[in-house]
């Protein structure tokens, strides 16, 4: 049983204060910065602070920010995406045609696909947790360890919806990680791992950043999901060499690339409007059906290729958690490169910076093929 933290009075006066210091502040930049620190605690501060929150004066100033959150940060981010949105499409839609193809030749996509429902019991999800650790990666003990002693791995069934998710309180620079409940499967154990895999990179990397550099890297990063896949993946993988697991590892490991299939299919679709239309529409969130009819008229896609399904779809989320589906696979594959993929996250996210790294669109699409047949081959 994991030990959690149901004491939110600190959290809550850390809010009340910064709430203070942005009323108290006039300088624009400041005060988008003291927002961006509440805003790195999500819902809580619907939870704690509604009243500041619903004032005019909140309402009114947190407009003017507006700018500095996303033309400075935002725009600065996706403008070399856009302005080489066919080389990243053309990664997108080569990655997802041979995912497509193996999957299809070999597991036909079930739209009754469900979450394992293998238990797990009372302390076997610490017992999983530390042998993952001690085998496979022993850095992130210390991650989890540093967690639960400074009390920040919180119970929050009644405050999110959210099984499992993490928040970076820029106010202190400290990751937290929220459960709804005690993992009670290996889906839900993998969910923690995962958010321990984003508080690991903000411990390895961030802490001691500059906070543009921190602000950056924690709302407008393309690769900001790469180490929590990496170590989700990586989890999943050390399931499928127990014995007792290795069922259940293969059915959540089939749903995750599954779902990964989907997004590198939304990531391409986000590629094809043109330039003008990509900058446009930044921060807009679109109907994937409704893009991809307005693609069709356009003639950029077939009538065919219209999803059986619909989300919405957002340039600021979709390719975050393809790169980082991408960058995990080439990284198990390539651990040596680990030093590069640390320098790449302190630099703008480019295709000279990716090419000059000899990370190229080749590596990626070989690397994911690489561990795709090295999974499902070696253990189906």
């Amino acid at each position: 049983m994991l030990p959690f933290n149901e004491d939110f009075s600190t959290i809550s006066s850390q809010l009340d204060e910064m709430f203070r210091k942005y009323f108290q502040c006039n300088d624009l930049e400041q005060q988008g910065k003291i927002l961006a620190s509440i805003c790195s605690l999500g819902p809580l501060s619907y939870e704690f602070n509604l009243d500041y929150l619903q004032s005019q004066k909140f309402i009114d100033s947190i407009m003017s920010c507006k700018d500095y959150l996303t033309n400075r940060c935002l725009y600065q981010t996706y403008s070399d995406f856009i302005e080489n949105k066919d080389y990243h499409g053309k990664v997108f839609s080569n990655c997802f045609q041979y995912l497509n193809r193996y999957f299809e030749n070999n597991w036909k996509p079930s739209h009754s696909y469900s979450f394992s429902s293998m238990d797990i019991v009372h302390d076997e999800d610490l017992h999983l947790l530390y042998d993952f650790f001690n085998t496979k990666a022993p850095y992130l003990r210390k991650t989890y360890d540093d967690l639960v002693a400074c009390h920040n791995l919180y119970s929050s069934y009644h405050l999110l919806n959210d099984q499992c998710l993490i928040y970076f309180n820029l106010y202190t620079k400290s990751p937290l990680i929220f459960l709804t409940e005690q993992p009670k499967n290996l889906a839900g154990l993998n969910d923690l791992v995962h958010e321990l895999g984003h508080a690991f990179d903000f411990e390895m990397n961030f802490k001691d950043s500059s906070f543009e550099e921190l602000f950056h890297h924690l709302f407008f990063n393309v690769l900001g999901e790469t180490m929590s896949i990496y170590h989700s993946q990586q989890f999943l993988e050390f399931l499928l060499e127990d014995n007792k697991y290795k069922d259940d590892a293969i059915f959540l490991l089939k749903n995750f690339f599954h779902d990964n299939i989907k997004l590198l299919w939304e990531s391409y679709v986000l590629t094809l409007p043109s330039k003008k239309s990509m900058l446009k529409n930044i921060t807009h969130i679109q109907s994937l059906n409704v893009l991809e009819t307005e693609l069709v008229f356009q003639k950029k896609l077939t009538k065919n290729s219209i999803s059986f399904y619909d989300r919405f779809v957002n340039l600021n989320m979709q390719p975050v958690y393809t790169y980082g589906f991408l960058f995990a696979n080439y990284l198990l594959e390539h651990p040596e490169d680990f030093p590069k993929f640390r320098t790449l996250e302190h630099q703008d996210f480019t295709v000279s910076t990716l090419e000059s790294m000899g990370i190229t669109n080749d590596k990626l699409v070989k690397s994911l093929v690489k561990r795709t047949n090295t999974i499902f081959n070696k253990y189906i």
